[in-house]
């Protein structure tokens, strides 16, 4: 807290904050900076849960997309397939 300045015009009424003012400000404030600095973690835990999470949502979608191809070209395959049995078919009537 500053100190009130001393006029040339009026007697000194300097002041100072009492010791108990000064004690409770350094609690508040060690308070506060515990309560930044949780919260900080939180936030860290949060986005390191949430790029967790991202990455293996991420992989998941790589793996179904792998899938997919290979469907695709199972699905593929089968249709040939069926298309040369029925062609087979036809001809032996």
């Amino acid at each position: 807290m500053p100190l009130s300045p001393a006029t040339n015009d009026s007697p000194s009424t300097t002041t100072l904050p009492s010791s108990t003012t000064v004690d409770e400000i350094s609690i508040k404030s060690c308070l506060h900076q515990a309560r930044m600095t949780l919260e900080h973690q939180d936030l860290c835990d949060h986005y390191n849960h949430s790029h967790v999470h991202h990455q293996t949502l991420t992989n998941e979608l790589e793996l179904i997309c792998q899938e997919n191809t290979d469907l695709k070209v199972t699905n593929s395959e089968l249709v040939k397939l069926i298309s040369l049995s029925s062609q087979a078919s036809m001809m032996q009537q």
